[in-house]
């Protein structure tokens, strides 16, 4: 899957399910957080939407900014996870 199609789905899913419109999602680098978007509870939603959708466990100490503050991060995230050798055996 391309960035371009996996960044896509990642913003459709973050409007479709804060109440965003496409004019009013964030830049892809935009901090989710700051701008008030998710909140604690929004992120465990998210975690439990890429388990379901792409079969990724968020283990404890991937869910820092560093993976999650962005659309940007979440994507170069989920391509690292997707794109680990064993990523099937998940």
């Amino acid at each position: 899957m391309s960035d371009t199609t996996l960044e896509a789905r990642v913003r459709a899913y973050i409007v479709s399910n804060f109440l965003l419109t496409p004019e009013t999602t964030p830049a892809r680098d935009a901090s989710l957080l700051i701008e008030g978007i998710i909140d604690s509870t929004g992120y465990l939603e998210l975690f439990q939407w890429l388990k379901d959708e792409f079969g990724i466990r968020v283990a404890a100490d991937e869910m820092g900014t560093e993976n999650f503050e962005t659309i940007a991060n979440i994507t170069a995230y989920v391509t690292r996870k997707v794109d680990a050798p064993g990523a099937g055996a998940r």
